[in-house]
């Protein structure tokens, strides 16, 4: 084994004890719909995870009707045929392919770097660096991890197949058709290939190797073509908010605004959370997004030809970014796991700047250590749900939606009613607003102040009149104040509302014939 390889497997098993505080972590957030409550990998159907997107999640979670990853669907349930609801063996699963990932990605930058230790380096930074605590600490967020095996591997094999061609394409062509239905993200695999194949183009130009680039891009554009058609096909949309009419100009303003944040976190990955917030579009605000988006777009421009290498990084970082920018509107503003492939042009960058820059080593060695120190503190708050999101209170305090999921993790219903709260002064969106009105009078029917649970249930149902729960503590609240031909009213809308009997409607039946 040579010097190389001890020293990357050496980086591989400190990130893997960096994760340490997430180890034991329990099951959070989008963890309950695709796998703790997910009937579908309760079974092994290969064939119905393709067939049927709805079977990625539980219904009623709405990520049934957004994406589409029956591979994804497929691990997780080998894991649950195997492990149950353990949940150690899906974080080592999740550690296991970021190591893989580390390991191929090193590979790779062998290749395309001069020095050896530049490349360690650069690796080193895609695996050690916080903003990927996201994608690994996260058990949903398997499908970063796992696509980017295939994803990495089918580089490698597209890129050098100079031993064993035919058997090379056949495995690149095939390992980026199955990372595709893990995770949409990488159909950006074909632009990111051509970037770094045309750093060859400038030391080979035999026709042969034209030839196999030809065949190798014409793979790669017909497997990613008939990816969208069955996708298309099966969820009808591309988007995620199909439901949603576009105004491209705010589309293109919330992307533009995005990326100078993507760029923060990369440099200097501060004020990690698992949720932020969309931003109050300002002109200031817009033309320093702008004014970044410039100098980004102007150095990757003026580098292609003076310096190859950067040129193609800054462009990898952009390609990888692109489908998370608003072109294709998605829900979030911002989120770190959306990092994870643009990380890989990031540390390719790292590693041309520890090579070229011997001078200053020192000052990247340091950056590295702290990014090591930045990855432990952001893995704490993945243990458990009620951590994950006070820590993004703590982040971002107007963060309304944060505010939410932090009071319904919360035992505490005087504490949950605060952050309740808290979320109603933040301007929620209607969907929050109602979540929180509506879990406030759930809180004080808890807490025996029905007058209190009946003007928070009215004023849910003024955003969602025919909502059964909200109805449901409303007619509670009735009977607690004995207003009882006002809660019979209730009652029987909510029979009309739910034809079939329910333990709700049984409860309040039983209340009801014993006053």
């Amino acid at each position: 084994m040579t010097f190389g390889f001890r020293a990357m497997f050496f980086v591989i098993l400190l990130m893997g004890l960096l994760y340490f505080p997430a180890w034991h972590g329990q099951f959070v957030y989008d963890d309950l719909w695709l796998v703790v409550r997910n009937p579908a990998i309760r079974s092994i159907h290969l064939f119905s995870f393709f067939a049927h997107p709805e079977t990625v999640a539980v219904a009623g979670s709405g990520l049934a009707s957004d994406i589409y990853r029956p591979l994804l669907t497929l691990s997780f349930a080998c894991d649950f045929h195997a492990w149950k609801l353990a949940t150690w063996p899906y974080h080592m699963e999740n550690l296991f392919w970021h190591g893989i990932n580390g390991f191929l990605l090193w590979f790779l930058m062998r290749k395309i770097l001069t020095r050896n230790d530049a490349a360690l380096f650069g690796a080193s930074v895609f695996l050690l660096h916080p903003v990927q605590v996201q994608s690994v600490a996260w058990i949903a967020e398997r499908s970063n991890v796992l696509s980017g095996a295939g994803f990495l591997t089918a580089l490698a094999c597209l890129l050098w197949p100079e031993e064993k061609p035919f058997l090379k394409t056949f495995a690149g062509w095939a390992t980026y058709a199955a990372a595709l239905f893990v995770k949409e993200s990488v159909i950006v695999l074909p632009v990111v290939w051509f970037l770094l194949e045309s750093l060859q183009w400038r030391k080979s130009a035999d026709k042969s190797s034209r030839r196999a680039d030809l065949r190798n891009a014409g793979g790669l554009l017909f497997i990613s073509g008939g990816y969208l058609i069955v996708r298309q096909k099966l969820l009808h949309h591309l988007s995620q908010m199909p439901e949603s009419p576009r105004i491209l100009w705010a589309d293109a303003t919330l992307g533009l605004m995005a990326f100078p944040v993507y760029l923060g976190k990369m440099l200097l990955p501060l004020a990690l959370r698992v949720s932020y917030q969309y931003p109050m579009v300002t002109t200031s605000k817009l033309v320093w997004a702008i004014g970044i988006s410039a100098v980004y777009g102007g150095t990757m421009i003026w580098s292609w030809q003076r310096w190859p290498l950067v040129g193609r990084s800054l462009a990898w970082i952009l390609v990888g970014l692109a489908p998370v920018l608003q072109i294709v509107p998605i829900r979030a503003f911002v989120a770190e796991r959306f990092l994870y492939f643009p990380m890989m042009g990031f540390a390719l960058l790292a590693g041309w700047g520890f090579e070229k820059y011997a001078r200053r080593r020192w000052l990247l060695r340091f950056w590295l250590v702290m990014l090591g120190g930045l990855t432990v503190a952001a893995a704490f708050p993945w243990r458990d749900e009620t951590r994950l999101w006070r820590n993004a209170v703590r982040q971002e305090p107007t963060n309304a939606f944060a505010q939410v999921c932090y009071a319904e993790s919360l035992s505490d219903y005087v504490e949950a009613a605060e952050h309740y709260k808290a979320a109603l002064r933040n301007t929620p969106s209607p969907d929050l607003r109602f979540s929180a009105m509506n879990n406030l009078a759930w809180i004080n029917l808890q807490a025996h102040h029905p007058q209190e649970a009946l003007l928070w249930s009215s004023r849910a149902l003024q955003e969602k009149p025919d909502d059964v729960h909200a109805l449901y503590n409303q007619c509670a609240a009735y009977l607690e104040l004995e207003k009882l031909s006002q809660a019979r009213k209730v009652y029987q809308r909510l029979k009309v509302l739910t034809p079939e009997s329910t333990e709700m409607l049984q409860n309040l039946s039983q209340r009801l014939s014993r006053k």
